[in-house]
């Protein structure tokens, strides 16, 4: 029998406004999404980046277990799910 992956944590509401804030400070385009991925320990299960569609999904859900989806939006960051 083989062990299952560990589940990724729960994200909290301050969790998540943690990580908005932090995107909306120095993520303010596509182009610079892979440079925050890279420097950031938030595991990702997603990650989409090109000029008409930009976003992440978090690999962990949140506190009422749904899906926590990001999207840069008109310039801002915000919570699509």
């Amino acid at each position: 029998m083989t062990a299952s992956p560990p589940r990724p944590k729960a994200h909290s509401d301050s969790d998540i406004d943690a990580i908005l804030a932090e995107l909306n400070a120095t993520v303010v385009d596509h182009q610079r999404l892979h440079a925050w991925v890279s420097e950031s320990d938030i595991p990702l299960a997603r990650v989409v980046a090109s000029e008409r569609l930009t976003y992440v999904r978090l690999a962990g859900k949140d506190a009422s277990g749904g899906c926590v989806v990001l999207m840069l939006l008109d310039g801002a960051w915000e919570r699509a799910i």
